[in-house]
């Protein structure tokens, strides 16, 4: 009955995670209260995740991996090795790839992605190319370079701590690089030789006019204010535009003057509202009295030097995530207007106000050029079009950065200290050395995954403490023929392979670790060769936008379809499943 109770969970967790039913991190919640609620698992079994060092290893390299990017040592190597390039397109390609993937060895996935989007749009600008050709190999790079160490991505470290927790010896922090090296060269050679023709042409921010990619002609119209209208003697914000009309207001024209539609601006009667909107929207302010509607205004006419328009995303881990405009009151915040939200390639223009923010959004911004320079660095958000190092950055503390890296490696890489100690330890030294504040250290942890780990890992040990671990393992060895490992390690690696595209990839090393362990102890063989083809799977999220943050976050910043991931992943995903059947036996013998 437990085994059963256990599967059902699994499954319910399952569907929850792939339906997005509510966030990641909630699901795992309910998943640890339920082991709980049915009695499968005591209160300290279930609260004991939270105290893995699994866990303290993931929180301490977010602030690591932060350490380099806040003194720009991460960004440096960006924009050095994407400078040997030059403006070949397949050899930008696969350098993207290479580059990306280098430097998510030890900064987590979605950060290396950040890092790189910027300066990837800034090479595709002077190269002329288009960046929805690059910014797919990204996304890619930055999975593959998490399977070089094993600290790179959280699978890795997962399968390492069920290792530990079941008597055998643990993965070393190098012993991922050899076959984590060959799939970072082989994804390369695929997306310049072959991916790179499945990827789209699409409009770029980085050399296309944004009104025209938005076609925000049809949505800007001028209102002329008459004498007597309700409108003249109240401030913009008085006038509740936005909040009765859905208009907003991009400037205001009085005379041959261009004022800033700023809140406080007292309206005066023949003043021309510079306004985007639906004609829907405008025709109900029309009826309401005191306006006449001029021609549609052109976007063209705007004066760049005083206002201008950006797309921008908002960052990873960003404190904007799951609020509306209108609850983070984003225009007094930020001295910019929302003109427009793309989540994929579907277009808002109206009742932006409610529409609650996710990682993949992007937005086209509109206001003073100065409050655009300071989104930039802004640390919510990603601008998406070249700027200058956001001066939050510490430069003059990349040595003691590099150093830092440096002993936190040799520390774990020697088997000195284990790899929680030697990583905590780094985080220790980068806030008291200087290359992070502890302040900013705390912004720097994706807490969402450091919950989701703490309350996923329970499920693997009720799946062992039940027995279900082994009824599964049951079906991959029946699907296997039975006695074959060969056929094992495909059979569990093509499972963790597809369960990822719907899971996160930690929950999916939580899931399927166990199952490889089982899988070992009926064959009588090595689980580390199973758990290796785990740990490379589960970073195999490839195939949707939506089976990794890092593809969420370059498919809102370029405006892919679903189906982009699709063809693009797809020679990826077999050429690193055929590599690791022909590569993990030999390197980890069953």
């Amino acid at each position: 009955m437990q085994v059963y109770l256990v599967l059902a969970i699994l499954a319910a967790s399952t569907v929850c995670f792939a339906l997005e039913v509510t966030r990641p991190e909630v699901v795992a919640v309910g998943v640890m209260l339920a082991l709980v609620g049915t009695g499968l698992l005591t209160p300290a079994e279930a609260f004991s995740g939270f105290g893995d060092p699994a866990v303290v290893t993931v929180v301490a390299m977010f602030v690591v991996g932060g350490g380099l990017v806040q003194t720009g040592v991460a960004g440096r190597l960006a924009r050095g090795l994407l400078l040997l390039a030059g403006r070949d397109e397949r050899r930008l390609v696969g350098l993207v790839v290479l580059a990306t993937g280098l430097i998510s060895t030890f900064i987590n996935n979605i950060g290396a992605t950040a890092i790189m989007v910027p300066a990837v749009l800034g090479v595709a600008r002077r190269a002329r190319l288009v960046a929805s050709r690059l910014l797919i190999p990204v996304s890619f790079g930055s999975l593959l370079g998490g399977l070089i160490t094993l600290v790179g991505t959280p699978p890795n470290i997962i399968v390492t701590s069920v290792l530990a927790q079941h008597g055998y010896a643990p993965f070393r922090l190098f012993d991922f690089t050899p076959t984590g090296l060959a799939f970072l060269l082989a994804g390369a050679a695929v997306m310049a030789l072959t991916g790179r023709r499945l990827l789209p042409e699409l409009p770029d921010p980085a050399r296309d006019d944004l009104a025209d990619v938005w076609e925000l002609g049809a949505y800007l119209s001028e209102v002329i204010v008459l004498r007597g209208s309700r409108l003249a003697g109240r401030t913009l914000a008085q006038s509740r535009l936005g909040a009765e009309f859905d208009l907003t207001v991009l400037g205001v024209y009085r005379g041959a003057q261009l004022l800033e539609a700023a809140g406080d601006l007292l309206i005066e009667p023949g003043d021309r509202l510079l306004v985007e909107g639906s004609r829907d929207d405008l025709l109900r302010l029309k009826a309401a009295g005191g306006v006449e509607l001029a021609p549609g205004a052109d976007p063209q006419s705007l004066p760049e030097s005083l206002l201008q328009m950006a797309e921008a995303v908002p960052a990873p881990g960003s404190r904007l995530l799951g609020h509306t405009l209108r609850e983070l009151d984003f225009r007094r915040r930020y001295d910019l207007t929302v003109l427009g939200i793309r989540r994929s390639s579907h277009r808002q223009r109206t009742r932006l106000a409610r529409v609650r923010l996710r990682l993949g959004d992007t937005l086209l911004v509109y206001g003073p050029t100065a409050a655009i320079r300071a989104l930039a660095q802004d640390r919510d958000f990603l601008l998406l079009q070249p700027v200058k190092e956001p001066a939050r950055l510490r430069p003059g503390h990349a040595p003691q950065a590099l150093a830092v890296l440096g002993l936190t490696v040799a520390l774990a890489g020697l088997g000195i200290a284990p790899i929680a100690v030697s990583a905590s330890l780094g985080a220790l030294l980068m806030m008291v050395l200087g290359c992070v504040r502890p302040e900013d250290a705390r912004e720097m942890v994706d807490w969402p995954v450091v919950v989701l780990l703490g309350a996923l890992l329970p499920l693997g040990i009720a799946m062992q403490k039940t027995g279900a671990a082994t009824t599964m393992a049951g079906v991959v060895l029946r699907a296997a023929g039975g006695s074959s490992p060969l056929a094992a390690l495909a059979i569990v690696f093509g499972a963790t392979a597809l369960l990822t595209q719907a899971m996160s990839n930690a929950a999916t090393a939580v899931v399927m670790a166990p199952v490889a362990i089982a899988v070992s102890s009926m064959l009588g063989i090595s689980p580390h060769p199973l758990l290796m083809g785990v740990a490379v799977a589960a970073s195999s999220a490839f195939l949707t936008p939506v089976s990794h943050q890092s593809n969420l976050l370059v498919y809102g910043a370029a405006g892919y379809r679903y189906l982009d991931f699709v063809r693009a992943g797809l020679p990826v995903t077999v050429s690193v499943m055929a590599l690791a059947l022909g590569l993990i036996p030999r390197l980890w013998p069953f």
